[in-house]
C-alpha cells in the first residue's frame, strides 16, 4: 500500500484515539472535533486509494463520500452520518459559529454520537484497505 494512504489511516487512528480521550475527560467539544477529523482522514485515505490522486483541500465529508461513490459502494447510512459530523469541524471550535462557547454547548450525548460515527468510518476504511 502507498505510504501516503498508510499515513492518512495512521492519522485517522490517532485522531480517533484523541476523540476518545477527550470524551473520557469531558471535553465534549474536542471529542466532536477530533471525530470529524478522524473521519475526514479515513475518507482521504480511501480517496487516494481509489481515485489515485491527492484528495481535495476540503473538510466536507459529503463531498469526499460522493467522490468515493464512483469507485466503491458507500453504505447508504454513511451520507446521513457524514451530514451529522460535517458541522462539527466549525461549531466545535468557534463561538460565533456555535451560537455560544463550544465547550458549553456540547453534551456527552453529542460527543458519544460523534465518536461512534467516527469509529464506524475508520473501521470501514481499514476493512476496505485490508482486503486490497
Amino acid at each position: 500500500m502507498r505510504e501516503e494512504i498508510t499515513n492518512w489511516i495512521k492519522q485517522a487512528e490517532e485522531e480517533y484515539d484523541t476523540s476518545k480521550l477527550n470524551l473520557k475527560s469531558n471535553k465534549f467539544f474536542a471529542a466532536a472535533f477530533f471525530s470529524q477529523q478522524a473521519t475526514e482522514a479515513s475518507l482521504k485515505a480511501l480517496y487516494i486509494y481509489f481515485l489515485r490522486e491527492k484528495p481535495p483541500d476540503t473538510h466536507n465529508l459529503i463531498n469526499l463520500l460522493r467522490a468515493l461513490e464512483k469507485k466503491v459502494e458507500v453504505p447508504v447510512e454513511f451520507i446521513n452520518k457524514a451530514s451529522y459530523l460535517n458541522p462539527h469541524f466549525i461549531i466545535s471550535r468557534y463561538p460565533d459559529a456555535a451560537g455560544g462557547t463550544p465547550f458549553e454547548n456540547y453534551t456527552k450525548d453529542i460527543a458519544e454520537t460523534c465518536v461512534k460515527i467516527s469509529e464506524e468510518f475508520l473501521e470501514w476504511a481499514k476493512n476496505i484497505l485490508k482486503k486490497k
